[in-house]
């Protein structure tokens, strides 16, 4: 799941990833997923008016668990 954090005028856009399992695991247990919770995943950066994601070779947060080729 991505989400965008909109601040207001003047101050900068945050956007983040976070697992699906992760959001199912707040489903049902907790009213909201706190910003702070985002900020403990994966960070997009701010491109211009985009967003880029990032990429393999990134030390960010993984999408995806490694495999036994990559660990």
């Amino acid at each position: 799941m991505q989400v965008e954090f909109r601040f207001g005028a003047g101050r900068a856009k945050e956007a983040y990833l976070m697992p699906w399992s992760r959001v199912l695991g707040y489903y049902g247990n907790v009213p909201g997923i706190s910003i702070d919770d985002f900020r403990l995943c994966c960070a997009l950066n701010r491109s211009g008016e985009e967003y880029d994601l990032p990429g393999p070779d990134t030390n960010q947060y993984p999408l995806t668990p490694p495999t036994d080729e990559e660990s």
